[in-house]
């Protein structure tokens, strides 16, 4: 099933790729069971709502739900095709969201640093006490991690860091014991 996924990532690079929209370093093939820098998911937020539910089929939809800020969202998603949510509004992809730990496994928080150039704006996160979110806004991509694991990433089109913090960025409470 992860095949029919890398089949889509390879499309969809190829795609944009000819339509001169990504850079270099974005333009390689990536297996999407295995990703290892950030460039092989920033191509999720290009996919269209058609695309994602006809690849994902049969994909799972819910309807006027929420993801942190961005409410009156759909939810689209097959854990048994790929392991992560996206989330639209209309045909308008607002997030991608993954969370799972083994997906994530080969991401490291030091190779995101380095492949996107800093820490990026960091928050609190919702993953945990010691866990910090790293949103680099201008590229469509935040992160949490904890201790330098990778524990969540998303994935949304550009913004700036206002309109993520406004729009999209719940802030967290505090942690209880």
């Amino acid at each position: 099933m992860n095949r029919l996924w890398g089949a889509l990532l390879v499309t969809a690079i190829g795609v944009v790729a000819l339509r001169g929209h990504l850079g270099a370093e974005e333009k390689r093939t990536v297996d999407l069971t295995a990703p290892t820098h950030v460039a092989s998911l920033l191509t999720l937020a290009r996919l269209s709502r058609a695309e994602v539910t006809r690849r994902l089929a049969p994909a799972t939809i819910a309807d006027d739900v929420a993801y942190e800020k961005l409410a009156r969202v759909s939810r689209v998603g097959n854990s048994e095709v790929w392991p992560g949510w996206f989330f639209f509004r209309g045909d308008q992809l607002l997030m991608v969201y993954v969370g799972d730990d083994k997906f994530l496994a080969h991401l490291t928080a030091q190779g995101i640093r380095e492949e996107l150039g800093g820490d990026g704006d960091p928050l609190r996160s919702r993953a945990g006490k010691t866990a910090r979110q790293h949103v680099y806004a201008s590229r469509g991509f935040a992160y949490a991690e904890d201790h330098g694991t990778v524990v969540y990433v998303e994935v949304f089109p550009p913004t700036t860091r206002d309109d993520y913090l406004a729009r999209i960025y719940q802030p967290v409470g505090p942690f209880l014991r």
